[in-house]
């Protein structure tokens, strides 16, 4: 188990690119057909064998893996800087265990929604809102020098398990991030993007390397596809029809995303 993000911080994971150049198509089985309760899979879906395990045991980040150390102290929200601003972030105050992270992605119309999450995430785990871009690739690397920040700042505290929110550009960047290091990133929430990330190749790469959960919120898109696809390879996946998802929709969302991740649970024991 990798315990830094630094590795994900310079290259691609080799695995990813070996399962995504893969022309190796197994033949579905009719339990995990059965599963997919959204749009019928499209022909080249690519569904796990029956006998295939995740190469990373989904869940593998688990709290036994978690330090206790000295409480964070404040300010609860501070902005972290490189050579130039790079995010904001909020601090779990009072936290001895180390901490999961919550990113969310947003371009320059949506950076009030970094608002709205803090209303949202509970009392454990940082929250980081990397500086907003239209540009997919620079939300990308928005994060990756976000985090290094926070790594730089906060070190063992920071643990090596994210589960990403993105927003248009930012669904888009949360895919390419997820896609990359499913282990680090294996739950999402793409709100008005990224629904066309996950296709059967990119899916089982995905799933065999720990991915866990993706909801996709939007209206009038291609979602039931990728729905599909994670479906039939062992990944959670849901879609919500509606494209900006209010208060109360957030919430029901982020009780189904964070649902069984003991990084999440505030009586999480040390």
């Amino acid at each position: 188990m990798v315990h830094s993000r630094g590795l994900w911080l310079g290259a691609t994971l080799a695995l990813t690119s070996v399962a995504c150049d893969s022309k190796s198509e197994p033949a579905p089985s009719a339990s995990q057909s059965a599963t997919s309760t959204s749009a019928a899979p499209s022909p080249s879906s690519v569904p796990l064998a029956p006998g295939v395990r995740p190469l990373v045991p989904r869940g593998s980040a688990s709290v036994a893996q978690r330090q206790t150390l000295t409480a964070l102290t404040g300010p609860k929200r501070l902005t972290l800087a490189g050579p130039r601003p790079v995010a904001e972030l909020t601090v779990p105050v009072g936290q001895t265990l180390t901490q999961p992270l919550l990113v969310v992605l947003t371009t320059p119309e949506t950076a009030k929604q970094c608002e709205t999450w803090q209303r949202i995430k509970p009392a454990v785990g940082f929250m980081l809102c990397p500086t907003p871009a239209s540009d997919s690739t620079e939300v990308v690397q928005h994060t990756k020098s976000a985090v290094k920040a926070l790594e730089a700042k906060f070190g063992q505290h920071v643990g090596p398990r994210s589960t990403l929110v993105g927003y248009g550009a930012g669904a888009d960047a949360a895919v390419a991030l997820m896609r990359e290091s499913p282990i680090l990133f294996p739950r999402g929430f793409l709100i008005g993007g990224g629904v066309s990330g996950f296709g059967s190749g990119a899916v089982q790469a995905f799933a065999v390397q720990g991915g866990e959960r993706v909801l996709f919120a939007c209206k009038d898109c291609e979602a039931g596809r990728s729905v599909s696809n994670l479906l039939r390879s062992g990944v959670n996946a849901r879609h919500l029809d509606e494209t900006e998802p209010d208060l109360k929709q957030l919430q029901s969302a982020w009780a189904w995303l964070s649902e069984g991740d003991p990084w999440w649970k505030p009586d999480a024991p040390e």
